[in-house]
């Protein structure tokens, strides 16, 4: 965790640095995986749709696909200023300490390095309810485990970014 928290004094990458300033009083998810089928980041794009469709008070950041996937570059042309892709971040850790919130949609997983990685900060984890995630993540205490559907998990974000109680267990 100590090496965690100097990292995140790093700088982002200034467009990421620039989402970040402009957003400053936003509710912040952020996801970051590699673009891989198991990541299931359409269903984090659906679940961010329904999010932003309520509520312009949240904003996302998916670090690991392109801009040009064709689910994201459709998330992005509906919420050009609530949404940013970046394709890789050689340190997140300054992301996820400026986050609020870290997403995993995963259809499974190993043990997630990045969930750890977001407990050093104190983030909670809003994440599937899937083998290697449901391991790290108590919900109700440490986050919130949702079913592998895009309603759940938009419902989930909501319940984070509304419930201030919810999200200092987290912290």
């Amino acid at each position: 965790c100590d090496d965690l928290h100097s990292r995140s004094l790093f700088p982002l990458p200034s467009d990421l640095e620039s989402f970040l300033s402009r957003n400053a009083k936003q509710f912040i998810v952020t996801m970051i995986g590699r673009n891989d089928p198991v990541k299931n980041f359409d269903l984090a794009f659906e679940a961010a749709r329904l999010v932003l469709e309520k509520s312009r008070e949240i904003c996302f950041v998916f670090v690991g696909i392109n801009e040009n996937d064709a689910e994201c570059a459709k998330l992005l042309n509906l919420f050009p200023e609530h949404v940013r892709a970046i394709s890789s971040l050689d340190d997140a850790a300054a992301l996820i300490n400026k986050s609020n919130v870290l997403l995993l949609t995963s259809k499974k997983e190993g043990s997630p390095l990045v969930v750890q990685e977001a407990f050093c900060f104190g983030k909670p984890v809003v994440g599937t309810n899937v083998e290697g995630i449901c391991e790290s993540v108590q919900h109700g205490v440490n986050g919130l485990l949702c079913s592998v559907d895009a309603e759940s998990i938009s419902q989930a974000i909501e319940n984070m970014a509304s419930d201030g109680g919810l999200y200092k267990k987290g912290s």
